[in-house]
């Protein structure tokens, strides 16, 4: 008898543990998808070169990356980690659809780092623009971000972006950071 309900208990244990997994695997994301497209861009991008400016605080850097140097999942890092796609935040998102674009608010009483997330497209349903902005917030730490990110009507890809942003630690003075790039075709 003991035996027996052993391996009940245990068949009961796998379905779970089954279930949970095909569970996982039906998920489908809500929102705009932008950390694959992000994937998506890298992969298209290999042929093209980047040239930005860099300010951080009152210094400003002038570069220009040829294609063999240009780490593309590293420039779009911060529109990756602008994807608001994961179970947790399935809920956590008000969708409003204004024209040709789509916007994402953060709901009331939500926490995430992304405040909002806004797609523009053009008539066949491509992404034309991307823009986001992410708050950290807390005793210690504070910070703000924007991105804005254009993409080129007859490619497909990203023809430019630009990303600012400050941040304030406690006791230490604010950082001001500011990226503006145009990919280039070299």
């Amino acid at each position: 008898m003991i035996k027996r309900t052993i391996i009940y208990c245990f068949a009961l244990l796998l379905m779970a543990c089954e279930d949970e997994q095909v569970n996982r695997g039906e998920y489908v994301p809500p929102y705009f998808q932008l950390d694959s497209f992000v994937l998506l861009q890298d992969s298209l991008l290999q042929d093209y070169g980047l040239t930005k400016s860099v300010q951080l605080n009152e210094k400003k850097e002038d570069v220009k990356l040829t294609p063999q140097n240009v780490d593309w999942l590293g420039e779009l890092d911060f529109f990756s980690k602008a994807d608001i796609n994961s179970p947790a935040l399935a809920t956590a998102y008000l969708e409003e659809i204004k024209g040709d674009s789509t916007v994402y608010t953060l709901k009331k009483g939500e926490k995430n780092k992304v405040k909002t997330l806004a797609v523009r497209f053009f008539d066949d349903k491509r992404p034309r623009s991307i823009s986001f902005v992410m708050e950290n917030d807390n005793i210690f730490y504070q910070s703000k971000t924007k991105g804005d990110m254009q993409i080129d009507a007859n490619t497909g890809l990203v023809s430019a972006y630009q990303i600012s942003g400050n941040q304030k630690v406690v006791f230490l003075s604010p950082i001001e950071m500011k990226v503006e790039a145009t990919v280039t075709k070299d």
